[in-house]
């Protein structure tokens, strides 16, 4: 799920709630990036990303750390 659409003219995640629904149901694990060019652009938008996850059923997000997945609870 990439957070950096809010700042864009489509105003919305990428991808939308209605993939990320379709995703749910399949039990597509999902990751959050900010699509960050800048250190300040870091996690941009995150809360509002786990919020409409949580909504949609995601209990948890999947992390990498040294190319290892992993996964967070929301």
């Amino acid at each position: 799920m990439n957070t950096g659409g809010l700042d864009r003219p489509c105003n919305e995640f990428n991808p939308g709630q209605a993939w990320l629904e379709i995703l749910h149901a399949e039990s597509v694990p999902v990751t959050i990036t900010s699509d960050a060019h800048h250190p300040d652009q870091i996690a941009r938008h995150f809360p509002g990303a786990v919020e409409l996850l949580h909504k949609i059923g995601y209990t948890e997000i999947t992390t990498f750390t040294k190319r290892r997945r992993g996964s967070l609870k929301i």
